[in-house]
């Protein structure tokens, strides 16, 4: 081959435009998912870890779920009225996590204490 020629490539090597140009948007589509998911994924995964730190010094106190879980369990329990001092989160012995109610009061319509838990 002389120097300074162009090489001939077989057309069936090239392909197509078509394919150069549909290939070409799959990996621009990859491109932006991989920089759109990568650091909402990695702050996920941050997020989860002190998340797991925290609940391996002790429970985590929810206070701002006690009215919407007596919302949920006055909306099922009829007459009666449900009060709860707080939410809390927790590891159970397991390894698993534990919502639960502290201090749970179902209350008759007079206010008498039904149950307490």
């Amino acid at each position: 081959m002389r120097r300074g020629a162009a090489r001939s490539v077989p057309k069936t090597a090239r392909g197509s435009q078509s394919e150069e140009r549909g290939s070409s948007w799959i990996g621009l589509a990859l491109n932006l998912a991989g920089l759109v998911l990568a650091p909402i994924l990695l702050l996920a995964l941050i997020a989860g870890g002190v998340g797991y730190f925290r609940l391996l010094q002790g429970p985590v106190p929810l206070q701002f779920l006690v009215s919407q879980v007596e919302r949920g369990i006055n909306a099922e329990i009829g007459a009666l009225r449900s009060s709860i001092d707080t939410v809390v989160v927790m590891l159970t012995e397991a390894g698993g996590v534990e919502f639960r109610l502290v201090g749970l009061r179902i209350l008759e319509p007079g206010g008498a204490v039904a149950l307490s838990a």
